[in-house]
């Protein structure tokens, strides 16, 4: 007779509450035949350490005694691992405990090398998902790949069994033993090199940026962060990054180095990698590096997608946000770390995950890395959630304004609306419509008070002074654009002489429009591209500046009706590729 979790699990369950026979084999899936046989199994080991037994009291069970005992490891030799939890078991001793011989491992275990090697290789499958390879050298357990790859995968282990909080590391308290030998193995790890230097970091990194991070996102920050100084001091640094330019450019990088005096070069590619992460947990309206790229991404995807299950994703408004804010932070790949586990998928699940990892990679270029496949997932889910939801014939949020309008004259509709969305979102879809893109486009065309010269800059302030003057963008618009242009970010295109760009900050901008502006003669931009067309985006939310983008798109796809008077050779005057092109990275 042995043990395995779910004997664990059903004195758990017992100690909680009284249950029926019926009702306790529904909670795990068994017949009641074989729960009776699971308890007189639990029975005999609890007779055997001298404790009272679970017994059927008037039709129900339950267990009011304390099982401390029958949990610790004194039945650890009669414990048979589940295939899942032998996995994690060398997964965790790979990462925090290397020097164990696999001969212990072996023994804890309790099962036979080939047993042992087939799940060795089932484990090396989620390092593989990692470009990581987990070896067996000189008889211990070795991770070989990319050093981020392995901080990250340390980061999404360790998180499972500890956690930060009050400027503190606290370990869960598990129930069962071979949970809190898990917990034993990572504490031992991390106590070895008592990185303590973390938190006050992180507080001087917030105290520096004015900011308070999510609780959430702190927690994971400060495990990375212990990680690094770990690595750190084992020897390991990371030496390369591939958006360096761009990252130094922020405060961010700063922050990190003052608060770690990481002022040394040998440092300045980890400091490059934190301030990454760091902008990825703030401020997501604040920082648009690679905005445009995303959001082409996001309209060619829900699309395809759309026609494919025959609903318009495209009208969703809060799917939209959910997409926007997951793929434009600062550096998206920073917040998709958040998420690290792809787990358990329906069938119709499944399918639109292939499906969109599918569309994913025909739309890659729209991207700096591809997406991973727990990044795909997460996007799976939340399509996945809004299709459900349309499912349950919710209202249509636009009918509803209509309706509303058409019975009062004083209607507040931003009042109305936000109200509504508040007691009723889970039963209406927000698919109001935006103005066309013709309501949208403002065109200058007084070439005599555009400032003469060869300089970008003085033409752009142009621009935005324009822009305020119609009410469109408050003074602080101007310097958001040279913000971002000076960064040389991504989300700056000057392709065919078409130069498409955006504020910084949504609060900076009063309404949407995009404003167009025809230069008379040519100017080069910071990379010596000639341009000779200037668009310039307001936005006031995620939704409507992601929907502004798409009309956009489609018109430049369609035609090219923005070309030029005043220039025998337009950039646009072309069908197609061309204009389509300004959309797609420029490094």
């Amino acid at each position: 007779m042995s043990l395995n979790k779910q004997h664990f699990d059903i004195v758990t369950a017992l100690t909680m509450q009284r249950s029926t026979i019926n009702a306790l084999a529904a909670v795990f899936n068994m017949t009641t035949r074989n729960l009776r046989y699971a308890i007189e199994n639990i029975n005999y080991y609890l007779e055997k350490l001298g404790m009272t037994p679970v017994a059927l009291t008037q039709g129900e069970l339950h267990y009011p005694y304390d099982p401390s005992l029958f949990f610790s490891d004194t039945l650890a030799s009669n414990f048979v691992f589940s295939k899942h939890e032998r996995e994690e078991y060398l997964a965790t001793t790979a990462l925090f405990a290397p020097d164990t011989p696999l001969g212990e491992i072996q023994n804890y275990l309790r099962v036979s090398r080939p047993t042992l090697n087939k799940d060795l290789r089932n484990t090396n499958e989620i390092f593989r998902a990692l470009d990581l390879e987990l070896e067996v050298i000189v008889q211990h357990l070795y991770v070989s790949g990319k050093e981020k790859q392995i901080r990250y995968l340390q980061m999404c282990y360790a998180s499972k069994y500890l956690y930060c909080k009050n400027n503190g590391l606290h370990y869960l308290q598990k129930r069962y033993f071979y949970e809190r030998d898990i917990v034993a193995i990572v504490r031992a790890y991390i106590e070895t090199y008592s990185p303590v230097a973390a938190f006050p970091a992180v507080s001087r990194i917030e105290q520096s940026a004015e900011c308070t991070l999510s609780h959430e996102f702190k927690n994971l920050f400060t495990i990375y962060l212990i990680i690094t100084l770990i690595r750190i001091q084992q020897g390991v640094l990371i030496n390369r990054k591939n958006n360096a330019s761009f990252l130094q450019s922020t405060k961010a990088f700063g922050y990190i180095q003052n608060a770690l005096n990481w002022q040394q070069e040998c440092y300045r590619f980890e400091a490059l990698h934190l301030a990454e992460y760091f902008l990825g947990g703030i401020n997501t309206d604040g920082f648009y590096e690679k905005r445009l790229q995303a959001e082409s991404f996001i309209f060619q995807l829900l699309t395809a997608i759309s026609d494919d299950c025959d609903q318009d994703l495209l009208t969703d408004t809060a799917l939209l946000n959910d997409m926007v804010i997951y793929l434009t932070t600062a550096v998206y790949r920073a917040k998709n770390n958040l998420n690290t586990q792809i787990g358990e998928q329906s069938l119709y699940s499944r399918h639109l995950f292939e499906k969109i990892k599918l569309i994913a990679g025909q739309n890659g270029h729209h991207l700096v890395e591809p997406l991973r496949d727990e990044e795909v997932c997460y996007l799976t889910r939340l399509i996945h959630k809004a299709i459900a939801a349309r499912s349950q014939n919710p209202m249509s949020l636009e009918k509803l304004l209509s309706i509303t309008k058409s019975c009062s004259r004083d209607l507040n509709t931003e009042e109305f609306v936000t109200k509504l969305m508040t007691h009723m979102g889970d039963k209406i879809i927000d698919d109001r419509t935006l103005p066309a893109l013709d309501d949208l486009l403002v065109t200058l065309r007084n070439s005599k008070a555009i400032p003469v010269g060869s300089e970008l800059t003085p033409i752009l302030n142009w621009l935005s002074g324009e822009m305020e003057n119609m009410g469109l963008v408050s003074k602080e618009y101007a310097s958001g654009i040279h913000t971002l242009l000076h960064a040389n970010s991504h989300a700056y295109f000057a392709q065919h002489g078409l130069l498409i760009c955006h504020g910084q900050n949504a609060a900076h901008s009063h309404r949407i429009a995009i404003a167009h502006l025809p230069l008379p003669k040519p100017v080069n931009d910071n990379f010596n591209r000639p341009i000779r067309q200037i668009m310039m985006i307001s936005h006031v939310d995620n939704v409507q500046h992601l929907r502004a983008v798409y009309q956009l798109h489609q018109r430049l796809t369609e035609q090219g009706p923005f070309a030029s008077t005043t220039e025998s050779e337009s950039p646009l005057g072309h069908r197609g590729t061309s204009a389509l092109s300004a959309f797609h990275p420029a490094e």
